[in-house]
This record gives structure tokens, sequence and C-alpha cells, in this order.
């Protein structure tokens, strides 16, 4: 969600009309209602700056805990933005290990650390950290964000683990964030790096938040290559 982002620029006098908290936090709030939800499981960058709590996340961040914790019982996954994310944590919010946890053979994670050896028995990984979106030119669909399944060869992720392992990369729920300066490819997920560098993709596709799918394997998989790739679809991979 990375909530808080917008205080970065308006240090840089790039100013927005609004908080995205409040859009987020509504966003959230029904989903938990339609789906008649009792847990939350947040996949981490729940606020925005890295070393250090904003003046704008010690007072942004709580309160959003605040108000979503009323509906569901909440539960984060760390990210690599949420460095003394316990500060800003009601008692009522379950902090968890930054690795990730299963829920039956899912490992939900929020994507910039690799998973544990042990992890080889599952059979998803369902991952944030990459926020993909649809990059084309002259497409009707440029800088949508979007789903990417993959499949992979479940032996380049976990050592001694044979057969296939699904990888769903969700787009990020803050669509405010996406005027957000684009960041360089060293910050790609270390799983994704690792199917990549092993060539374990078995197939892909990229999907729009209606459920369309909008690319295969090739154009898919080019949505998660770095910035400065020459394939022909490209997308900003940031974290």
């Amino acid at each position: 969600m990375h909530l808080g982002f917008e205080a970065a620029f308006k240090e840089n006098r790039i100013l927005f009309d609004l908080s995205s908290k409040s859009k987020v936090q509504d966003d959230i709030r029904k989903i938990i209602q339609l789906y008649c939800i009792n847990k939350l499981i947040l996949l981490g960058d729940i606020k925005a700056s890295i070393k250090r709590i904003s003046k704008y996340e010690w007072q942004e961040v709580p309160e959003f805990f605040n108000y979503i914790s009323k509906y569901a019982g909440t539960y984060i996954v760390p990210g690599n933005h949420d460095g003394n994310i316990s500060l800003l944590v009601p008692e009522s919010v379950t902090i968890c290990s930054v690795k990730g946890i299963v829920l039956g053979d899912t490992l939900l994670t929020h994507g910039h650390v690799m998973p544990t050896a042990s992890r080889g028995s599952i059979k998803r990984i369902v991952m944030g950290h990459v926020h993909p979106k649809f990059s084309k030119a002259n497409s009707i669909l440029n800088s949508q964000r979007v789903w990417i399944f993959l499949k992979a060869r479940k032996e380049k992720i976990f050592n001694c683990a044979k057969g296939l392992v699904d990888i769903v990369i969700l787009p990020s729920l803050n669509s405010a964030m996406y005027p957000e300066v684009q960041k360089t490819s060293s910050q790609v997920s270390p799983i994704i790096k690792r199917v990549f560098e092993h060539d374990a993709v078995e197939s892909a596709i990229a999907v729009t938040l209606d459920g369309s799918i909008i690319a295969d394997r090739h154009d898919a998989l080019a949505l998660l290559l770095p910035k400065n790739s020459s394939a022909e679809t490209k997308v900003s991979l940031r974290g």
C-alpha cells in the first residue's frame, strides 16, 4: 500500500489533492464486507519510507490499522518498507515473520527475501513487492495494474524439491501510488530473479484487475524484466 508515499512527493513540491489512505481503507472494508472475511493478511509495504518513520506515517498508519482491525483480525507479513512497523501497530494487529506464513499449501510472503528450503512442500507462493503494471506504448491498458501468474520448476527455488510451484504476484492495492518515481532492477524480488536466472518458468500470464488475460508467456515475462531490458513490453520493477 505504501501509505505515506505522498509525503515524499510533497518534499519535492509535487502535491496531491488528498491522502490515498481513505480510499485504501475503504476498498479493504468493502472487500471484507462483500466476502464476509474475518481475517485479513497484508503482504507488506504498509508504509512508504524504508529507514525511518515519516511524520505522516506516525499519524496515518495507526489510524489505518485502528480502522481496519474493527472489521477483521489483521496480520502483517512485513516488507522491505516496514522497518519499525511495530511502533505504529496497535496490539490488536499481529506482525508475522518477514519470511512469510504458510496456510495449507500456500506461502504468503512479501517477496523481498527468499523462502527457506523447508518450504519445499508448498504448491503456491503469493507475493507482492514487484507491483506489476502493464506498460505498452499506444495501448489503452498502458499503466494499468495487473496480476502475474507464473508456473515454475520448484527445484530452482527450493533445494531438493521436485515438481512445479505456482507464483501469484499481486498488484498494489493503492492505485494512487503509480506516479511514484520508477526504481531499478536491483530491487526485483530474489524469487523472481531465481526463476529467471535458471529459465525455470513453464508458463506465465498477465491478468487485468477485472480478470481479462492480456499477455501470455512472452509478454507476461516481459512485464517482470528490468526497465532497461530490450523487451518490447517493459515494466518498472519497484519495491
